[in-house]
């Protein structure tokens, strides 16, 4: 009988398409399925299209806000066009923003700077 290194084992299982995982001791093949990509909702492609008309570049402005860069803003900081955090990071896990640039939010590295992917 062979012994087979649990990395041997795996690498060979992810060539057939599974993939191991491992649960109290007992690892189990699952297949490997493509991320089901969901459609993108009335507001982020109004985004996009405002990213575009100014250039591709957003960045973060206080409050988790994401705007153009050199953007007026009103008396209390926020840009006069923005859109949310929440919105942002779909448009990326979308494969539609790509984060540039990160920076200390809050005493957290965060992504402080994206352009749209085209």
């Amino acid at each position: 009988m062979t012994d087979y290194h649990l990395g041997e084992i795996s690498r060979a299982a992810n060539r057939l398409g599974y993939r191991l995982v491992q649960k109290r001791n007992v690892y189990k093949r699952t297949v490997h399925r493509p991320v089901k990509q969901h459609p993108l909702s009335a507001t982020m492609v109004a985004a996009l299209d405002e990213a575009i008309q100014h250039g591709g570049k957003l960045v973060r402005y206080a409050g988790g806000l994401w705007s153009n860069p050199g953007v007026t803003t009103n008396t209390n900081g926020e840009p006069d066009w923005y859109i949310h955090a929440t919105t942002m990071y779909a448009l990326s896990a979308r494969g539609k923003v790509k984060f540039t640039h990160q920076g200390m939010v809050r005493g957290v590295l965060a992504p402080v700077s994206a352009e749209v992917v085209t």
